[in-house]
């Protein structure tokens, strides 16, 4: 049933349009990010995010078509991330309440977090416009809870009565490691939108209703672990220090800490021009934390490995930022300090 259901997922989910949301950023980061058109600075993929905490009638409002759940699973910032799919656990679990069929397709976990591939069908076929499913609390066999960090929800506009969404988890810090745990995952709500009558002025959200009930998953789950380095490399430019202090892998992506002296002190802090590079192959960078900094920055790409093998990158060709003018919204004064920086780290090759 799983490979059935997975063709009928990107059949009823194969994108139409591209979701043009994306969450506010900093007026700064957005100009650092145009000026450099895309060679070094990160960048963000426009989604759709909803936030389970707020509850599903609010703000599932607007969410438009969205690509495939492969494609949602393998990645937030749009890359191709085929082993996560791959090596995904098949749950393949399929609960039936209030009319609903809801089925949890596959769950992966590792440092990085916790994903769940859910289907909800309406099996009553009733007279919705369009359906989706809410994200599932989760729990493991210990009672530890993983906290939501977001939920992507496609609906499919034809047919109207099945969905799909992928909901994302944090994976608390002592329970990262590698192992088995047996975790049970409740959906507590679907929600639906009904058409509007001809003529009738109605808020979007107010056209979305929820249905509540009980549809629960327990299942193993299979944790990777990291494998982490601490290189403690460093290169100087210009007065200022960049060091590599700690770089891990997972299959899902890779996060490196770069720790920085002598950048002046200033009110927004510097927009690094970031490059990643993987034995020559350069790497996306999708997310910078802060994305202005002084002193430490941490950076995450979308590709993972499994081990650290292979020299490894990281060039800073300059450190940017752009001074307000007083005077207007629109123009800035800009002021660059130009390196560049350049740490190359060669990773251990796993014993055999």
């Amino acid at each position: 049933m799983a490979a059935d259901l997975e063709r009928a997922l990107e059949r009823a989910m194969a994108p139409e349009l591209s979701v043009s949301a994306v969450e506010s950023i900093d007026r700064r980061v957005r100009a650092a990010i145009d000026r450099a058109a895309g060679d070094n600075a990160p960048r963000r993929r426009p989604r759709r995010r909803v936030l389970a905490a707020f509850g599903i009638a609010a703000l599932l409002a607007g969410i438009a078509a969205s690509p495939a759940i492969r494609e949602y699973f393998d990645g937030w910032s749009g890359g191709t991330f085929e082993s996560i799919w791959d090596r995904a656990t098949v749950i393949d679990q399929t609960t039936v309440d209030q009319g609903y069929r809801v089925t949890l397709v596959r769950a992966y976990a590792d440092p990085a977090g916790l994903r769940l591939a859910l289907a909800a069908e309406d099996l009553e076929q009733r007279p919705f416009e369009e359906m989706v499913v809410a994200s599932a609390h989760v729990v493991d066999a210990d009672g530890n809870e993983y906290p939501q960090t977001m939920a992507e929800s496609g609906i499919a506009s034809q047919p109207p009565d099945f969905s799909e969404a992928i909901a994302s988890y944090i994976v608390p810090p002592t329970l990262a490691g590698p192992g088995i745990r047996h975790l049970t995952a409740t959906v507590d709500a679907i929600g639906l939108r009904r058409a509007a009558a001809p003529g009738e002025q109605v808020a979007p959200e107010d056209l979305w209703s929820n249905v509540e009930g009980a549809w629960t998953f327990e299942f193993d789950l299979e944790f990777f672990g990291a494998v982490t380095a601490e290189p403690d490399l460093t290169a100087s430019a210009t007065g200022i220090d960049v060091t590599l202090s700690r770089l891990s892998v997972m299959p899902s992506t890779t996060i490196g800490v770069l720790e920085i002296q002598g950048l002046p002190a200033v009110e927004w802090g510097w927009d690094p021009y970031l490059k990643i590079e993987h034995d020559g192959r350069a790497l996306e960078v999708w997310q910078l934390a802060p994305g202005s900094v002084s002193e430490r920055l941490e950076f995450q790409v979308q590709q993972g490995f499994d081990d650290l093998s292979g020299t490894w990158t990281i060039t800073i060709s300059e450190f940017h930022r752009d001074i307000p003018d007083p005077n207007s919204d629109i123009t800035t004064e800009e002021e660059s300090i130009v390196g560049p920086w350049v740490l190359e780290f060669e990773g251990p090759v796993p014993a055999s």
